[in-house]
């Protein structure tokens, strides 16, 4: 097993989390992610790193779950 799936679940404010550079230039399909968050809530929490929440992976999530109004996300 390795380290990640062995970190702990947390639950840090969306503003707090920090986008860097993304290699995904474009953003497509937040509407229907939003969608299936909606019915089935957030399956896979995103992955931030460090003390300054920086963003990892799961930048389509972060954006649909902020325009879902949630102020928290899984981490």
């Amino acid at each position: 097993m390795n380290d990640v799936s062995r970190a702990p679940l947390e639950r840090p404010s969306i503003k707090s989390i920090q986008v860097g550079i993304r290699r995904r230039t474009k953003i497509a399909g937040i509407g229907g992610l939003k969608r299936s968050i909606e019915e089935h809530g957030l399956i896979h929490p995103i992955l931030i790193r460090g003390k300054e929440n920086e963003l990892v992976s799961g930048h389509r999530r972060l954006i649909a779950c902020n325009e879902l109004g949630w102020t928290s996300i899984p981490a």
